[in-house]
């Protein structure tokens, strides 16, 4: 943070200054953080449970969510000195600790919004079908990383010594940004921040049009994905509220710009795990038809490889297993393949059709017997 010239008052014992906007500041905040932590529980439920397999974008998103955890710990720490409190009733030595907590919490929440922008690059990079896209998305994260750096620099360096940032009598001999330049800075990085929130938002779009799925699959996740564009709306206003921070007489009290740098960390993580959450949604699904007794008659389906797929009831099932080796070649992290009618050919050569669907969650595998791909959860249902 730029040097501040303190311009705070001891506090009064007065109705005005006995007035708290603590409950709101936490609340808002606490609510958010707690729906991307439980989001992402559940989607390490998925990876590790069900898929047995937790990806890089996984683990990106986990350390976003940690960043999210930091950043609601520090609101708690500037609480206690006296953010939700009109700034003319706060005394000069909790205004630098407000400082130095927002300090801190500056940096977990920029580094948790670029977390969470390379974890959707990472899990895009697995879904893209042409190699085009992928070196297009390792250039946003190479992008990405190199503005987090400069980001970083200029957070920490604003003051020189660090610590002037916060210690207000360190301030006469100490070099910083002036507010003006600080302000000019966050908001050429907040453009920056904006315009990659759109961008991550928008392109799953034509990489999921490509994909040799379904339409409802395609709408389904495109429209998933592109609740990023929450996440855009976000940014917006608070690069809105950031316009005037430094210059707002009364900015503890409702603590808006740094409120809706929570929000839109947390909406990110949101948008962007929904889309893992997908078989955890199927088979709850599934087990709400099967409890109601609306589920109907089902075969499960077993085995591997293009060369069909033999069920329990003696059929092989051809005619879908060139789908799912396209799906397979295209690294999809996880889909719904709809086939419209299947042959299933009897020992007897009698010949029955029948419609099939089937889930597919594929993920890579190492070792000498695989073919570079493994289908871990699959489930046929014959109708």
């Amino acid at each position: 943070m730029p040097a501040i010239t303190p311009r705070f008052t001891p506090a009064k014992d007065t109705p005005h200054c006995q007035q708290s906007n603590v409950g709101e500041v936490l609340g808002v905040t606490g609510a958010f953080m707690a729906a991307a932590t439980i989001t992402m529980v559940l989607r390490s439920y998925v990876r590790i449970h069900m898929l047995k397999f937790f990806g890089p974008d996984d683990w990106m998103m986990l350390a976003a969510v940690l960043m999210a955890i930091a950043t609601f710990i520090c609101f708690v720490g500037e609480t206690t000195h006296g953010v939700g409190r009109h700034a003319d009733c706060i005394p000069l030595p909790e205004v630098e600790g407000i400082m130095k907590w927002q300090f801190y919490h500056n940096l977990w929440n920029m580094f948790g919004v670029v977390f969470v922008k390379i974890s959707i690059a990472l899990f895009l990079i697995r879904l893209a079908p042409k190699k085009a896209w992928k070196w297009f998305l390792w250039g946003c994260i190479v992008f990405l990383t190199a503005f987090c750096l400069a980001c970083a620099g200029t957070l920490i360096f604003s003051c020189v010594p660090v610590s002037a940032a916060w210690n207000f009598a360190e301030q006469a001999t100490a070099k910083c940004f002036s507010n003006d330049t600080f302000s000019s800075i966050g908001l050429f990085n907040s453009i920056i921040n904006i315009a990659t929130d759109f961008l991550f938002a928008l392109i799953p779009i034509p990489i999921i049009y490509k994909l040799q799925v379904n339409t409802r699959t395609k709408v389904t996740l495109a429209v998933i994905l592109s609740l990023g564009l929450v996440a855009c709306a976000s940014a917006i206003v608070k690069a809105h509220l950031q316009t005037t921070f430094l210059t707002d007489q009364d900015r503890f009290w409702h603590d808006g710009f740094m409120v809706w740098n929570m929000i839109e960390l947390c909406l990110g993580v949101l948008a962007a795990s929904l889309p893992a959450l997908k078989p955890l949604f199927n088979a709850f699904f599934q087990s709400t038809k099967t409890a109601l007794g609306l589920s109907g008659s089902r075969s499960k389906a077993s085995g591997h490889g293009p060369a069909g797929i033999v069920g329990s009831n003696g059929y092989k099932r051809y005619g879908s297993s060139r789908d799912v080796d396209d799906m397979m070649g295209h690294n999809v992290a996880f889909h719904e393949m709809k086939s419209p009618r299947s042959t299933l050919t009897s020992k007897n050569d009698i010949e029955v059709t029948r419609e099939i669907e089937v889930d597919v969650d594929t993920y890579p595998i190492r070792g000498k017997e695989s073919q570079g791909w493994e289908q871990p959860w699959r489930q046929g249902r014959y109708s």
